[in-house]
């Protein structure tokens, strides 16, 4: 009762008018927000259905008061129903009138003390009301931010927490209420948190696949053997990195007998445990088709008869050079290296610096294609990354389209065509995920493409992450690029 009686007087200085709710909702509107109120009596259901709300919250305090959740759910809108301070029964007999009603809700555990400590909160109830089919979320009236994310990473679709522009006015619910500050703070971290939770679904990361590479274990040859012996586990041995058989096939290995001759330090292969594969390429496709290669195993990529050979370059191979062997029948690409020393390749970059050292590279490229190029058919293609990444920081893309373009610019692509790849989100550059900023988006990159009269060598698998991050439709990613290709 003397609880009671402290907060009559404080509900009577903030209590509302009609017309200021009203005031209210239009304000909620011009701010993109969905305006949400509690009634706690029928008059005030009435109040917000006269409003014109998409939804009715219901409090823990009216859990219990059937009548009036029956007479919200004849409404036949949304219902946030909170679960706090009621019996586990209490909550089945109200849940089953709802559903007898079908209308929509979702159930928000609570619990109703004014702070409730982290040991009291129970956040597996989560789980537990998830049991009746619908969906949960959390009303917290918890302190701070960590509860909230602790049940958003558990699976809540809302969470419902009070808010103040101090916590030092008078009234219960400002100490445990959310300054704006950590309002923002708790949005931001949310959204982090719900991309963590990902899915019971397990694949690995690109970084994951190129560290596997460099760090895990591949079985060799212990010494040089020859074809027509019989694999024993003297003749194996375990060493990275993995471009063999994995050592997990160690005892299918065993006992094979292998096909070729192996010197020590070669890898096992997967053909000497199954047999020795065909590989004809040449009929295996029914359009163009090409092989990536460096300089080094060119030869042996082109005996399987491409259309197109591409040399993905790295800046050791300018000091090797090109050594052509007479005419060959392929058309060519030269990809521009991606690194420039412990630098990326930037033709987007804000240092000066930067960017004219990618410039610089892209030229280099472009001079040695044209030496190549007498040497193979039509005219030569030049792809060029465009940079724009970056480790933790967003970047104008403006800006950024600006120094592509300067960059663009500068180089003189007299004899080659010049083509922009497409980009992925989130590559993989020096043993660590970056992020990229620029030439992702596929209206994007069509609007430059066009204002510069450029074309693209298009990535399927950077458009597929780009789709895949940004929820988009791929077909509709390739739809909109497929003239510029």
């Amino acid at each position: 009762e003397q609880n009671f009686q402290y907060m009559i007087p404080i509900l009577k200085e903030v209590e509302l008018s009609e017309q200021d709710f009203i005031h209210l909702k239009d304000y909620a509107t011009q701010k993109r927000l969905e305006f949400l109120c509690t009634p706690f009596d029928l008059p005030s259901v009435d109040v917000l259905t006269r409003l014109g709300v998409n939804a009715y919250k219901i409090a823990s305090a009216d859990l219990t008061n059937l009548e009036l959740l029956e007479y919200v759910a004849a409404k036949g809108k949304p219902m946030l129903v909170s679960t706090g301070m009621s019996y586990w029964e209490e909550i089945e007999k109200s849940v089953s009138l709802l559903k007898d009603k079908n209308v929509p809700f979702v159930l928000l555990h609570c619990r109703s003390a004014y702070p409730v400590w982290p040991r009291e909160v129970n956040l597996r109830m989560i789980n537990r009301l998830r049991e009746f089919g619908h969906p949960v979320g959390y009303s917290g009236h918890d302190v701070g931010i960590i509860i909230p994310l602790v049940a958003a990473s558990m699976g809540a679709c809302i969470i419902e927490k009070h808010i103040t522009l101090d916590k030092k006015m008078r009234g219960p619910d400002h100490k445990i209420s959310l300054e704006p500050y950590e309002l923002k703070r708790l949005v931001r971290d949310i959204r982090v948190a719900d991309q963590a939770v990902g899915k019971s679904k397990r694949f690995l990361l690109r970084g994951e696949i190129l560290n596997r590479e460099l760090f895990a274990k591949s079985l060799l040859a212990a010494n040089d053997i020859s074809a027509g012996t019989r694999i024993t586990r003297e003749m194996i041995k375990v060493q990275g990195p993995s471009k063999g058989l994995s050592p997990s096939r160690i005892g299918d290995l065993i006992g094979k007998v292998v096909q070729r001759d192996l010197q020590e330090g070669d890898y096992f292969l997967e053909e000497d445990i199954d047999g020795p594969c065909s590989l004809d390429l040449c009929n295996s496709f029914r359009s163009r088709w090409g092989l990536i290669c460096r300089f080094s195993d060119f030869r042996e990529m082109a005996a399987h008869g491409p259309k197109v050979i591409e040399f993905h370059l790295a800046e050791k191979d300018f000091r090797l050079g090109f050594r052509p062997n007479g005419s060959c029948h392929q058309e060519l690409i030269v990809h521009v290296p991606e690194y420039i020393g412990d630098r990326l390749l930037d033709l987007c970059s804000g240092s000066e610096e930067i960017r004219a050292e990618s410039v610089k590279m892209v030229q280099k490229t472009i001079d040695l294609t044209r030496i190549m190029a007498p040497h193979f058919q039509g005219k030569p293609k030049v792809i060029v990354h465009p940079g724009a990444m970056s480790l933790s920081a967003k970047l104008s893309k403006e800006r950024l389209r600006q120094a592509l373009v300067q960059s663009l610019r500068e180089i003189d692509g007299g004899g080659v065509e010049i083509l922009l790849e497409n980009l992925p989100p989130y590559p993989w550059y020096f043993g660590g995920q970056w992020k990229g900023n620029y030439f992702m988006d596929a209206h994007e990159i069509r609007s430059f493409c066009e204002e510069s009269g450029i074309h693209i060598c298009f990535d399927l698998s950077h458009a597929a992450l780009y789709c895949n991050a940004k929820e988009k439709d791929l077909s509709d990613f390739i739809l909109v690029v497929k003239p510029l290709i």
